[in-house]
């Protein structure tokens, strides 16, 4: 006998549960609105994956793309856990706001940094983050030196 969700009257399905029921779909609506990625109607679990990797060019594992589509599956696992075996009412903002302490505590750890943000600096206020370019290694001084006179000196570059 199949399992009813635990937010609704469906079937419980993982397709169900992490991408069509309307708690999943609103959390996932909140972080595709901050990122500017769409979505088609229907997409399989593994498509999402798919256009979140491929949803910007500097997209590549570690970076915020990758990471907020992880966390968002997580918590809402979490959440569907806590409803069944803790009853914990499944909330959508609930789940949004872990995800959201979830990056910014990675990157008050300085687990999560400048370089994860690739292409998606603008979007750290949404997460409480301010970000800081890191300084650029000074140039360095180059002496060029005379052979000695029994030598020659070839410069290439």
């Amino acid at each position: 006998m199949a399992s009813q969700c635990q937010c609704c009257s469906e079937i419980e399905t993982i397709q169900h549960v992490f991408i069509d029921s309307p708690m999943a779909h609103q959390v996932w609506q909140h972080f595709l609105a901050i990122f500017g990625i769409s979505l088609k109607v229907g997409e399989m679990l593994q498509h999402r994956f798919q256009t979140w990797r491929f949803s910007s060019q500097f997209v590549k594992g570690g970076h915020i793309r990758t990471i907020i589509s992880l966390l968002v599956l997580w918590f809402i696992w979490t959440a569907r856990n806590d409803v069944k075996h803790r009853r914990i009412s499944m909330e959508p903002s609930r789940i949004i706001w872990r995800v959201h302490h979830t990056i910014f505590l990675l990157h008050t750890g300085k687990l999560f940094q400048f370089v994860h943000w690739h292409g998606n600096f603008d979007l750290t206020p949404h997460f409480g983050i301010t970000l800081i370019s890191p300084t650029p290694n000074p140039p360095t001084l180059v002496y060029w030196y005379s052979p000695s006179v029994e030598s020659a000196k070839i410069n290439t570059d």
